[in-house]
Formats: structure tokens, sequence, C-alpha cells
């Protein structure tokens, strides 16, 4: 990568960070205080932003939503979603003025529900672009705060791990960008794993195996399927970490000083370009049926959360079977009994069988790169693996030769 690559490279990351900050810049940081507007002012915001994507993408369904997704979405009454989310915009908003509090959060979600009504509102019309070759996963995004983000955000409520640490805790920024952009970017990355077995690997796809693997049973097929990729990404992710030129990426990930359920977001593109080519192969090549494979995105989805989350939550005697959050929260630690250790993100038992398990009955003190060489910043950490950096986190972390 010469210098010219890294000039553009940087200055498109730099106006991206820095208009995606200027988005989420209307939350507060910390706690939220009753009484201050802040709670009505991030709902107005939120509910805002959520209508304006939820019209935006309805007028361009061909670019703006995932093929995969279509039928979900004929499924549900759309229109009166917009509706609703209208009306929970202007409810916040109007709690904000009514109280006297001035929450930028209230004029966001204000403009966002005027820039929704310009689009149509609940009365929006599709514009037709054909059948492109990518799309921009606006309605994952849009599936995954409606979702993903108050099913967790309850579930670290219900059962704190550390009681102290708000949703709005320290660099939450960063991940909530990789966030937005992880789940815009879906589609892209499926159909570049999904190129890169077809024609790299097609040539091994054996039809009559795939025709015995879709004639077992739904629930067998699922089971076979999470032994067979998490084995994958078991290999895929001591690789990582155990060789300098992978951990450059992998650091990235770790670099997260605080666990939550934003956490799990932070991860390279890079990297999980190839961790889902690595683990999409088996399942090409295999021939698992859609059903099984959908309901597995599901479980893998919530699965993959959980481990992150600020939640005092164990397994008690399945720990040695399924990976639980505190097993997960032991790799992440900066201890340094916890480093290198719980590679498996779904079957503990692999890390068992490789001499790699860890799982001490209390929870680590700390997070994050040993070596603190990591940036902070969206741009700096996207940019990290590429600089001329010692990269002293990998020495650091690298588990002593066996003799």
């Amino acid at each position: 990568m010469n210098i010219v690559h890294i000039g553009v490279a940087d200055a498109i990351l730099s106006v991206m960070e820095s208009e995606m900050r200027k988005l989420v810049s209307v939350l507060p940081f910390g706690r939220l205080d009753r009484g201050t507007g802040e709670i009505s002012g991030v709902m107005a915001a939120v509910c805002g932003g959520l209508t304006c994507l939820t019209v935006t993408a309805m007028v361009w369904p061909d670019y703006l939503t995932t093929p995969g997704l279509r039928h979900l979405w004929a499924l549900i009454d759309v229109r009166s979603a917009i509706t609703a989310g209208l009306i929970a915009t202007y409810a916040f908003a109007l709690w904000n003025i009514a109280n006297r509090v001035r929450n930028r959060g209230a004029v966001i979600g204000v403009g966002m529900g005027a820039l929704a009504f310009a689009l149509g509102g609940p009365d929006a019309k599709p514009v037709s672009a054909g059948s492109p070759l990518l799309t921009i996963g606006l309605d994952w995004l849009i599936l995954g705060v409606l979702t993903t983000g108050p099913l967790f955000i309850a579930v670290e409520k219900a059962r704190p791990l550390r009681r102290r640490q708000p949703i709005f805790r320290a660099k939450w920024t960063t991940d909530a960008i990789y966030f937005v952009v992880n789940h815009l970017l879906v589609g892209v990355f499926a159909i570049v794993t999904l190129w890169i077995a077809s024609h790299a690997f097609g040539w091994a796809k054996i039809d009559r195996v795939a025709a015995w693997v879709q004639a077992m049973p739904l629930a067998v097929q699922f089971i076979v399927m999470w032994l067979v990729i998490d084995f994958v990404f078991y290999w895929g992710h001591r690789a990582f970490h155990e060789h300098r030129l992978f951990w450059r990426f992998h650091s990235v990930h770790h670099s997260a000083e605080k666990m939550d359920w934003l956490a799990s977001s932070r991860l390279h593109f890079l990297e999980s370009l190839f961790t889902r080519s690595a683990t999409v192969l088996p399942v090409y090549l295999l021939g698992f049926s859609d059903a099984a494979i959908g309901i597995y995105l599901v479980y893998i989805g919530i699965h993959a959360t959980l481990l992150h989350v600020n939640a005092d939550i164990t397994f008690g005697p399945f720990e040695h079977i399924i990976v639980s959050p505190k097993n997960h929260h032991w790799h992440h630690a900066k201890e340094a009994e916890g480093v290198n250790k719980n590679y498996a993100s779904q079957f503990a038992i692999y890390d068992r069988i490789f001499g790699t398990y860890y799982n001490p009955d209390h929870w680590p003190k700390a997070y994050g790169v040993m070596a603190n060489d990591v940036p902070q910043s969206f741009k700096g950490q996207l940019l990290h693996p590429f600089t001329k950096r010692d990269h002293t986190g990998w020495a650091a972390a690298k588990p002593p030769r066996r003799s």
C-alpha cells in the first residue's frame, strides 16, 4: 500500500468517522439522568432516526434492503409502523418542549421526522431499480437496532456485572460506528463470501453429499452445522492470535476496554470477511438446507452478542460444553492467565480438547490489549494493521513455545 493509497483511505475514513460521530453526538455520554430531558431526547432521536431510515429503505428497496429479508418485510405492516414511529418521535419531542428542556436529541428527532414526511412518510412510493449486484443492508441495520439493542440492554440492566458501567460508556461511539457499518455491509459480505466459496472451491462440492445432508432432520442439520462451523472458527480464531500478521487485525476486536453488547461489533472488516469466508465454506460444501442455515444465523447472532454483554451470566455445569459470557470475558481479559485462551465461539469442548480452556470461578478485572498499542478511533483502527507499528501486543500475548 503506497503513500497515495494511504492518503486517500485516510481522507475517506476521516470524513466517514466525522459524519458518524456527528450523528451519534446527539446522544449523551455516561448515565441518563431523569428530569434532564436526556431520556426523552434519546428516544426522540432514535425513533425519528429509525422512522426516517425505514421510509428511505421503502423508497429505494432494490438498493437498500437485503434480498434475503424482503419476504419478512412483506409480512409486516411497514406503513403502520412508520406512522407509529412518527407519533412516538413527536410525542417524546413534545415532552421535552412541555417541560422546557433543551435537548439536541429532541431537535434531531423532529428533523428526522420532517425528512421522513418529505420522503413520503407512510405513503412513500418505492422506486424500482431492477436487480443491482450489491445492496446496502439498511433494513438489516433497522432490524438490529430494534431487536439487538433493546434485548441486550434489558439483559444488562437485569443482571449487571459492573453496575457502574453506563449504557453510553467510554468509547461507545467507536463501537456504534462498527455496529452501523457491519450491518450496512451484510449484503456485500454475503456476495463476496459466496463468490469465494463457489469459484475457489466449487469443484469440491458433491451433490450426493448435499442431498444426504439435506435429508437429515432439521435438528440434526443444526447440530452438525454448529460443530463443523465452530471447529473451523476455533482454528481460524487461534491463528488470528498466534500469528503476527493476523493479530494486527484481530487486536482491533480486543482493544475494547469495556465489555457490553455493543463491543461485540468492534471487528476489522477484513477479519470479518476472512472469518465469514472460512465459516461459509463448509456450509456451502456440505449443502445444508436454507431452513437450517436460517435457524443457525439467528442463534449465532444472539449467542455471539450475549458472550460480550455486561451481565453476570454463567451456564453452570454446561459451561464445560457451551461457551458462556464468563468464559468469553476471560478470552478478552488483560490478566496474563487469560491470554490466548477460550478460542471457541460456541463449543467449549474444543478448547478442552486442544488445551486452551480457562474458566475460573471469578470474572476478569480488566479488558483490552496488554500492550495498549491499538488506537481507539474508528479510522485509526481500520488503518492500524497497515501501519509501521511494532505491534508489540502480539509479542505480549503470544503463548510460550512448547518444548
